[in-house]
């Protein structure tokens, strides 16, 4: 896999990059996969999942990526091709590997849109052999998930709100086998994240929808 297109890192961005190699390493460490080779990283092409993508790939350069961007087929197909491409262009510029995929059913509910993205995430894994998926989840997405959950009456157990590193969210699937979840954004904040994709003059794509 050529590095030869990997955005190039100044003091600012590498610190950001080792703060996710250490965050990353710890998980792994727990999980005992500590010599992990091969991993799916789903990308929707915001910043955070475009962060963490470039952030792995600078730090683990031996590690076998494969980005995953699939396509809810609820919003116009003009911004998810948009999305698509973005992806498939840094995934080319990194040197990884790149699968996408379109729903084929009507997702009128955010849950049911969240199943199906899964359900494909966990076909992905098996697919090329890969033990984990890493998501793009957040400091700010963890505070809302908790004042979500406060706000629904969850009581305790809501506030301690996502996982860094969780078992598959969906079970309904016909393999046996599912992924481990890991969420390695988890304790840094948009603002921080935001700053990395800046210095290294990468403009991530924008959900008008959110």
């Amino acid at each position: 896999m050529s590095r030869k297109k990997l955005p190039k890192s100044s003091r600012t961005s590498e610190a950001f990059e080792r703060l996710i190699r250490s965050q990353l390493s710890i998980l792994l460490e727990d999980l005992g996969l500590p010599n992990l080779e091969k991993v799916v990283i789903a990308c929707s092409g915001g910043g955070d999942s475009t962060a963490l993508l470039i952030a792995v790939r600078q730090q683990f350069p031996k590690l076998q990526i494969t980005v995953a961007y699939f396509n809810h087929a609820i919003r116009d197909e003009k911004t998810t091709k948009a999305e698509e491409n973005f992806v498939a262009k840094i995934a080319t510029d990194l040197g990884v590997d790149f699968v996408t995929a379109r729903s084929t059913e009507d997702l009128n509910s955010e849950e049911k849109a969240r199943t199906a993205r899964y359900q494909w995430l966990a076909e992905v894994c098996e697919r090329v052999g890969a033990e984990i998926c890493m998501t793009g989840h957040q400091a700010n997405d963890q505070a809302e998930t908790v004042l979500l959950n406060i706000l629904r009456g969850t009581g305790s157990t809501g506030m301690s709100g996502m996982l860094a590193s969780a078992s598959w969210p969906v079970k309904n699937l016909a393999s046996t086998r599912h992924p481990t979840l890991i969420r390695p954004l988890l304790k840094l904040w948009r603002d921080d994240i935001d700053a990395y994709l800046c210095d290294l003059a990468i403009e991530p794509q924008v959900d008008r929808s959110n």
